[in-house]
């Protein structure tokens, strides 16, 4: 497919290029701002390092204008990173953005050793001070975000510890992510075309095992198998390198209160430990439902069971011949405006603005994802577009990402700050606004075939896979704690989890998921799964209200997007669906819904 025929972005309305003026005066600013950040912190000295202390109305003053700084300087900045890591993402081989991207890597270290002694004395102070400090027009603002900190303030370290864990990150922890995403963009993976071979890129490789050639699928995936085992080694050290980068700062946290791995997994996504076993246990009393969905898949095919390149395949009784980007766009923008009008107007708008990149390149980075300017307030969307089914879920998942950004593009940029968990309720509600209107708009029985299979697919992928990596992880964290883990010992665990979660659905297990899954990778990130069954299930739960709360179900969901960045799950649920989600029996009823669905395949 000619990338002539698929849209690409137009990041020029945000920056002209690295070099230019527009993009320097912003560097110029966060450096400006770090500057002015350290003539506060050594005016003030004495009042930081006294955080039990009564705060002088001068000082609350200076930490009220410190805090409304934040706002301005993290909008720049990080409109600095997402270009950087945009042009990154179109081409891994762009020396220019590489260069760039380390740079303002040591700008965000600088920026944060800058500010650490004020969110410090933030997390630290006593309430009476910490009142007066969000009282103010300034602040109120970050009264969710800083009481939300305030609850690790016993794992907190000294100013001097946290500046030099500051300091390393961008040389140590941050280098690590960064040599993998070196690696998947720039390696290739061999594939027999016309007899002939080709060396294609990862991207390139992953789009092909969605296709409908099971041959392909299978050379796709071998291919990739080949090409990550030849770098197993390079990979094992990424992620033992960040998981022993993790245990260590934990047990340097540990002083007052012990902290273990999944401790700022959970708090960043403003989940407790309660709801996430919850959800854990419901999930595995539903594993002989959710394998029959694989299982009736393999039917489909043909087969007593799913091979791993089976996994994101598209329905059998599909057409060989491709999508293109036109049609599947259309799918998506018309099942947005059958929802709401205004989602559908914002679709065409991205679309229009280029907006979405769906290009077919040979350095690109694999995988899809959403990311936003913070100062214009638009967003941004990324696919490799191969014309699969799949690729027109992914769009209508990425899209959702976008919409929530853009209810949300009026607001604080600290406000808006919403965790994974709730981030990923908005993408998924998306894909399950483009199966209902698929399956109203069937012709045939084979089309609503189709759908059923997408929605099979995508409980097995977010209900067996997202468990199954969830597993892997945690029983990897655990065993890194006794020292470094081989490549071996890794496909060993990582097999372990696929056994019990798929159980005789799968012919044998994807061993070198640990090293081709870009998450388990991710520096800045760790626990990157759970978040996708709980936004998947949460969907579920949301979607299900469309009937009960009728005309009024659109401003409802938009109210609730808007607050995700100021509440954690269990209150934002508990404000507008009135449910305990530390309680199993909210989860059940989701996974009800899906095993229905489920079963309605099977008898198809």
């Amino acid at each position: 497919m000619s990338t002539n025929t698929l849209p690409t972005w137009n990041n020029t309305d945000e920056y002209q290029g690295f070099q230019t003026p527009d993009f320097k005066n912003d560097c110029s600013f966060v450096e400006t701002s770090i500057q002015k950040i350290q003539t506060f912190t050594k005016e003030f000295q004495k009042n930081l390092a006294e955080p039990e202390a009564v705060a002088t109305e001068q000082f609350i003053l200076a930490v009220q204008e410190i805090v409304g700084l934040q706002t301005s300087v993290f909008t720049i900045f990080y409109n600095l990173m997402t270009y950087t890591s945009c042009e990154q993402s179109l081409d891994a081989e762009n020396k220019e953005a590489t260069r760039m991207d380390s740079n303002l890597n040591s700008l965000k270290s600088n920026l944060d050793i800058a500010l650490n002694p004020w969110n410090l004395f933030i997390a630290k102070t006593t309430d009476a001070n910490f009142k007066k400090i969000t009282a103010s027009e300034k602040t109120k603002d970050f009264l969710f975000s800083y009481s939300h900190q305030r609850k690790m303030n016993l794992t907190l370290l000294s100013d001097a510890e946290e500046n030099v864990i500051t300091k390393l990150k961008a040389a140590g922890h941050l280098a690590w992510g960064n040599l993998y995403d070196a690696i998947s963009g720039t390696a290739r993976v061999e594939i027999i075309k016309d007899g002939k071979p080709e060396m294609i890129s990862i991207a390139q490789a992953a789009s092909l095992t969605k296709t409908q050639d099971s041959e392909i699928r299978k050379m796709a995936w071998q291919g990739l198998q080949n090409t990550w085992t030849t770098h197993k080694q390079s990979v094992a050290q990424i992620v033992n390198a960040l998981a022993g980068w993790r245990h260590d700062t934990n047990q340097l946290r540990s002083k007052n209160k012990k902290v273990d791995f999944l401790d700022q997994p959970l708090h960043s996504n403003r989940i407790s430990e309660a709801t996430l076993n919850a959800m854990m246990e419901a999930i595995s009393e539903f594993k002989p439902q959710l394998q029959l969905g694989a299982k009736t898949m393999a039917k489909h095919l043909g087969k007593n069971q799913l091979d791993p390149w089976d996994l994101l395949a598209p329905a059998p009784l599909q057409s060989t011949a491709p999508l293109t980007f036109a049609d599947s766009f259309s799918q998506v923008k018309n099942s947005f405006s059958a929802m709401d009008e205004k989602m559908g107007e914002f679709a065409q708008m991205m679309l229009d603005k280029n907006w979405i990149d769906a290009s077919v390149r040979p350095n690109k980075r694999n995988g899809a994802f959403c990311t936003g300017f913070l100062k214009s307030g638009n967003p941004r969307v990324f696919q490799t577009f191969m014309g699969s089914p799949h690729d027109t879920s992914t769009l209508a998942h990425e899209l959702g990402h976008a919409y929530h950004s853009w209810v949300m593009r009026d607001m604080n940029v600290i406000a808006s700050d919403y965790p994974m968990t709730l981030a990923e309720t908005a993408s998924i509600f998306a894909e399950n606004v483009l199966f209902d209107y698929q399956i109203a708009n069937a012709k045939t029985k084979d089309d609503v075939l189709d759908v059923y299979w997408s929605i099979a697919e995508g409980a097995v992928g977010l209900l067996l896979n997202i468990p199954t990596r969830f597993e892997f992880e945690k029983n990897f964290y655990e065993k890194r704690k006794n020292g470094f883990v081989s490549a071996d010992e890794l496909s060993d665990l990582t097999a372990q989890a696929y056994t019990n979660w798929y159980g005789d659905s799968l012919s044998q297990a994807d061993r070198m998921f640990w090293a081709t899954k870009l998450h388990f990778s991710i520096a800045e990130v760790s626990f990157y799964n759970f978040p996708y069954a709980f936004g998947y299930l949460f969907s579920l739960s949301l979607y299900a209200r469309k009937n009960e709360w009728g005309k009024d179900f659109s401003q409802k969901y938009i109210s609730i997007l808007r607050d995700t960045g100021t509440m954690t799950a269990e209150d934002l649920i508990q404000k507008h669906l009135g449910e305990d989600i530390q309680k199993k029996e909210f989860w059940i009823k989701s996974l009800k819904v899906i095993s229905q669905k489920i079963e309605d395949f099977s008898k198809l």
